[in-house]
């Protein structure tokens, strides 16, 4: 694996553990009224990835 692939892998890895704790715990209700999830509930729809 080349060193820049190993690196987003790693960075996608670190994104996805801190919207688990962000989210956890909480109802669907709860994430959709929080003013701070707006960016996030954006942020972790589907986007293109380039490499």
């Amino acid at each position: 694996m080349q060193p820049r692939a190993a690196a987003l892998l790693w960075d996608l890895h670190t994104a996805a553990k801190r919207i688990q704790e962000f989210v956890a715990g909480r109802t669907w209700e709860e994430y959709a009224e929080d003013v701070c999830s707006v960016p996030l509930s954006s942020g972790s729809s589907r986007l293109p990835v380039r490499l």
